[in-house]
């Protein structure tokens, strides 16, 4: 099974966006937080809803990010402090584990309907990412609707290490 069919980075490899697409880059476990919550809010405002409802505590649990490429790598990830973010920046998230999912705003509902962090996370063969699991979650969409990037781990060349404060360049 080839990651890049799985649009997956466990290792900084890059992952695969629809150029010109907007996505929602958000913590993965932050998508189970919504997925909880889907029933009480309303779709036609879900990202305001999201907001107000399920991360009151949080300004930015997810960004927007327009897609201007196809291959996105994994260091246009950079760790900035919370209060260096300016008031116009679209490009800033929070996280708390160490893998974002990027999700075509399109389908944004439907994905977050379906996916179980748990599931994802726990495999029974070892710790860690259960491929097979996300294999079968990402299946029905096009693999550059949905990408994960996965935290190479500290002082392994990324920003990107876990949880903090990000921004995409």
């Amino acid at each position: 099974m080839a990651l890049t069919m799985l649009n997956i980075s466990l290792n900084k490899e890059p992952i695969y966006l629809k150029s010109g697409q907007l996505y929602i880059v958000i913590d993965s476990l932050y998508v189970d937080a919504v997925r909880k919550h889907l029933p009480e809010l309303d779709d036609s405002k879900i990202f305001v809803e999201i907001l107000s409802k399920v991360f009151i505590y949080n300004d930015i649990p997810f960004c927007k990010f327009q897609a201007d490429c196809y291959e996105f790598d994994i260091r246009r990830i950079k760790k900035i402090y919370y209060d260096e973010i300016s008031k116009n920046d679209t490009t800033a998230f929070e996280n708390d584990s160490p893998i974002l999912m990027f999700i075509n705003e399109a389908i944004f509902i439907s994905v977050t309907k379906s996916f179980d962090y748990f599931k994802f996370l726990c495999n029974e063969e070892d710790e860690g990412i259960d491929l097979k699991y996300w294999a079968k979650f990402v299946e029905p969409f096009d693999p550059e609707d949905i990408g994960a990037i996965v935290s190479p781990g500290i002082n392994e060349g990324a920003d990107f290490e876990g949880s903090g404060t990000h921004i995409i360049v």
